[in-house]
């Protein structure tokens, strides 16, 4: 079934006088929406939470690009998440010097393993809270690279 570009439109323009509430067809409209609708429901249920104590680069890493027990990836949160409470608030900018150093990494062409394996051989094998807090005080020390100089 063909049909000239003029006719569809003219259709098109009867269709939205005709169904004023959706603007088009039924059923142009029901293809259009139902894929949307199910997105976002699935976007809607995901928390917008962080893990309570990450113990390794890798699941950290994991947590802000996939996310972690089915939640919502970190990369991903709104500025109203991040900000929700004081407490999120601090734990996302803490591990936010992470998520950027790593990100860093793997744009330059690491993979995931080889940038975590780079962050453990220049910071030992300490907690992750003093290495969050060791990359902090390597950003504000290293003014130029922003980052430890063996990690550039």
């Amino acid at each position: 079934f063909e049909m000239s570009n003029t006719k569809i439109i003219s259709a098109m323009v009867a269709d939205k006088k005709r169904y004023p509430e959706t603007k088009c067809h039924p059923d142009l409209y029901r293809q259009k929406e139902a894929p949307c609708t199910k997105r976002m429901a699935e976007v809607s249920f995901r928390s917008a939470t962080l893990s309570s104590n990450p113990r390794t680069l890798h699941e950290m890493w994991r947590e802000f690009k996939f996310g972690l027990n089915g939640r919502k990836p970190a990369q991903h949160f709104t500025r109203h998440e991040r900000n929700a409470n004081a407490k999120i608030k601090q734990i996302y900018y803490r591990r936010n010097y992470v998520w950027a150093l790593m990100d860093r990494l793997v744009r330059s062409g690491d993979t995931p393993e080889q940038a975590c394996q780079k962050i453990r051989g220049v910071y030992g094998k300490m907690s992750m809270t003093k290495m969050i807090s060791a990359i902090i005080a390597d950003k504000k020390r290293y003014s130029v690279t922003k980052c430890h100089p063996d990690l550039e």
